[in-house]
């Protein structure tokens, strides 16, 4: 999950299930694998994982799309290895950077990758609203969806994504 995802955000999304956020910032997908390892993970028996992760890989130059597909497929085989039933989410890398143009062909390449694999639910979120790309009559100018940096969402972006999850959640159902 995601630190900065408001708990409010996640009880619209999960009702009264209890929620475990393993969202730290900063975070690669080998800080989640090694603390997925550190974690006594046959004490809890979720329903649901929702993995966000790979962000903070494209930061790394080394890190090349086949590297963070992999990171975001080895946690994914973490997570069902730990949990042989639970239903498994994976949401996209989202753009980022000043014009939401930083390592776009990676970024984009590395979720067309991501969202061929059938071992978990791929969530599409409608990134030309996330980035106030297309019209939104309600705003009258700028982005209210990221943070300055352009990086971190803000409330309105985490709308956005809740949004594209539940309906992801809700097909399965």
């Amino acid at each position: 999950m995601v630190r900065r995802w408001t708990p409010e955000g996640l009880h619209t999304l999960f009702g009264k299930e209890r929620i475990l956020n393993l969202g730290v910032g900063g975070d690669r997908t080998e800080n989640v694998l090694w603390r997925l390892s550190d974690l006594p993970l046959g004490q809890i028996s979720p329903k649901t994982a929702v993995i966000f992760v790979g962000t903070n890989n494209l930061s790394r130059k080394s890190d090349g799309p086949a590297d963070i597909v992999s990171g975001v497929e080895a946690v994914v085989k973490k997570v069902r290895s730990a949990w042989p039933n639970v239903a498994i989410s994976v949401m996209p890398i989202l753009p980022r950077g000043p014009d939401f143009s930083f390592r776009e062909k990676d970024r984009v390449e590395i979720n067309e990758r991501l969202a061929l694999n059938s071992s978990y639910r791929f969530v599409h979120v409608d990134e030309a609203a996330l980035t106030c790309t297309q019209p939104m009559p309600d705003i009258a100018s700028g982005c209210p969806n990221y943070n300055e940096d352009r990086l971190h969402l803000l409330p309105p972006g985490y709308s956005i994504v809740n949004q594209a999850l539940a309906e992801s959640l809700n097909a399965r159902r």
